[in-house]
C-alpha cells in the first residue's frame, strides 16, 4: 500500500512542485565561495590588543565584553567590511563579532562550553559567520552565527551529533546562506559525509539527497520552512532524510522519509503524521501550519523525534514523540496511562494549574532516559512547588513509572535552584 501511494505521489509531482521544493531545500547553488579574501592593511597589532584597518584602530580589547578575556589571536573582516569576527588566545579562547556601525562587540555563543575556536568563515554576503573549533577531547564543532539578528543558530541535528561524539567540519560556503559541512566519527575528517546547513531556512541536509528528495515531493505539497533534516534514524550506514510538509488538499501535517541503501533510494510518505483526535481539532482547516522539529532525544539508543505539532495553543505548545519504523513510516508513540491508551502528545507552557514543563532525563541511572511532565505552582510564600508524572519507554510505548516521581521532583528542584 505504501509503495503504491509513493508511486502515485512521484508520478503526480509536476515540475513546478519539484522546483518549489528545490527552491527552499538547503543545498545546490554556485561553487564554493572559499575563505574570506585578505584585505590589505587589516590585521591585529603587534601587542595583540588592537584590531587595525589601514593603520586606524577599529577596536581594542578593553572595549570587549567582560565575558571575552585575553589577547587577540585572530580576526576576519566581513566581505562588506561592516563587521569583524575575532577570537582570543589561551585555554579559555572565546570568539565574538564587532559591529563597526554600532561600535559594540558581542560574544559568539558557540565559542563557550569547552570549545576552542580556531577558524572563521564569513558567508559571501557577510550576514553569517561560520566558526569551527575543538573540544578538549579532540572533537570538532561547527556553529553558525547570524550577525543580522545577533544570535547563534542552533540545529537539533548538530546538537545530536555533538552529544554522540561525532565531529563536524567546515568545508565551504555554497552561497550566501548555505554552509557545506562534513559530518563524521571521531576526530579525523577523512570519511565525513557532506551536509548543507542552510542558515536562512534552517535545514540540515545530507547533500546527496537534495535532488532525490525534490523528485519525490508529493504533488501540491507545501514544505515546512526548516523542515528538512538528515540523520541516521534506522541504524544503517547512510543517514535518512526527513522532509516535513503540509499535505495537498487537506493541509494535514505530513512527512516524507528518504531511505538510501546501497544506492537504492526509496521515499515513504506519512500522511497525516497524527490523527485529528491527537491534535485536538475536528477538521484539518483548523491547522494553519505543519509540524516542526523541536529536538532529537535518545530513549532507547535510537533517535526519537520530538516534533512541535500545529495545535492551537496560545499559552504554550504541544510536543509529540515519534519513531521511525523499519518500513520508513514516522509513527507517533503511544502512552499506556490509567485512563487508557493515548497518543504521546504533551503540553508545555502555561495552564490553569500552573506552568507545565517537559523534560527527558535518566532518573534511575540505568542508561535509559525517562520523560517527565512536571507542573509547577507558586505557594503562599511565592516559592515554586512541583509535581511530576514520569513515563518510561518500552517496546515502542510509554508507560507510567510512578516510582520515579520523587526523583523527578528532586531533579527539578536542583535545576531551578542552580
Amino acid at each position: 500500500m505504501v509503495a503504491a501511494l509513493l508511486a502515485l505521489a512521484v508520478a503526480g509531482c509536476s515540475e513546478e512542485d519539484r522546483r518549489a521544493w528545490v527552491s527552499i531545500l538547503p543545498g545546490g547553488g554556485e561553487e564554493d565561495a572559499g575563505d574570506t579574501p585578505g584585505v590589505e592593511g587589516f590585521g591585529i597589532s603587534a601587542d595583540s590588543t588592537t584590531v587595525l584597518l589601514d593603520g586606524d584602530t577599529l577596536f581594542t580589547i578593553d572595549r570587549l565584553p567582560r565575558s571575552i578575556v585575553g589577547p587577540l589571536a585572530g580576526a576576519a573582516l566581513s566581505p562588506d567590511s561592516s563587521r569583524v569576527a575575532f577570537r582570543t588566545a589561551g585555554p579559555e579562547s572565546k570568539a565574538g563579532v564587532w559591529t563597526r556601525a554600532r561600535q559594540i562587540a558581542s560574544q559568539v555563543a558557540g565559542s563557550s562550553g569547552g570549545v576552542r575556536v580556531d577558524l572563521f568563515q564569513w558567508s559571501p554576503d557577510g550576514r553569517f559567520l561560520a566558526w569551527q573549533g575543538r573540544t578538549s577531547d579532540g572533537l570538532t564543532r561547527v556553529g553558525v552565527y547570524d550577525a543580522g539578528i545577533g544570535r547563534e543558530l542552533r540545529h537539533p541535528v548538530s546538537g545530536w551529533h555533538a552529544r554522540h561524539g561525532r565531529s563536524i567540519w567546515i568545508q565551504s560556503w555554497v552561497d550566501a546562506g548555505r554552509l557545506r559541512v562534513l559530518v563524521g566519527s571521531g576526530s579525523e575528517v577523512e570519511g565525513g559525509l557532506a551536509h548543507v546547513w542552510d542558515g536562512r531556512s534552517g535545514g540540515f541536509l545530507y547533500e546527496e539527497h537534495l535532488e532525490p528528495l525534490a523528485e519525490a515531493a508529493p504533488a501540491g505539497s507545501l514544505l515546512v520552512p526548516g523542515g528538512v533534516f538528515s540523520l541516521d534514524l534506522l541504524d544503517d550506514p547512510v543517514p535518512e532524510t526527513v522532509a516535513l510538509y503540509r499535505a495537498a488538499g487537506t493541509g494535514a501535517p505530513a512527512a516524507l522519509l528518504l531511505r538510501d541503501r546501497g544506492g537504492q533510494r526509496r521515499a515513504v510518505p506519512t500522511e497525516p503524521l497524527a490523527p485529528l483526535s491527537a491534535l485536538g481539532v475536528t477538521q484539518w482547516k483548523e491547522v494553519e501550519r505543519g509540524a516542526t522539529l523541536h529536538q532529537i532525544v535518545d530513549l532507547t539508543g535510537r533517535p526519537i523525534l520530538l516534533l512541535e505539532l500545529p495545535i492551537p495553543t496560545p499559552s504554550g505548545r504541544s510536543l509529540g514523540f515519534f519513531q521511525v519504523n523499519p518500513d520508513g513510516r514516522i509513527e507517533l508513540l503511544r502512552v499506556d496511562a490509567p485512563e487508557g491508551e493515548r497518543p504521546a502528545v504533551f503540553f508545555e507552557g502555561r495552564a490553569v494549574e500552573g506552568v507545565v514543563e517537559l523534560g527527558v532525563i535518566d532518573l534511575d541511572g540505568d542508561g535509559s532516559r525517562e520523560i517527565v511532565s512536571a507542573v509547577g505552582m507558586a505557594d503562599a510564600s511565592g516559592e515554586a512547588r512541583w509535581q511530576a508524572v514520569v513515563y518510561r519507554y518500552s517496546a515502542g510505548r510509554l508507560t507510567l513509572a510512578p516510582e520515579l516521581e520523587a526523583a523527578a521532583v528532586a531533579a527539578i528542584g536542583q535545576l531551578t535552584t542552580e
